[in-house]
């Protein structure tokens, strides 16, 4: 549980940056 705690936690930080990254891109 801990793990998928960790991945789950890291791939919302991944979402937000992309979703910065591409307001910027855009």
């Amino acid at each position: 549980m801990e793990r998928n705690f960790c991945i789950s936690e890291r791939t919302d930080v991944v979402a937000l940056w992309v979703l910065m990254n591409v307001m910027s891109y855009t």
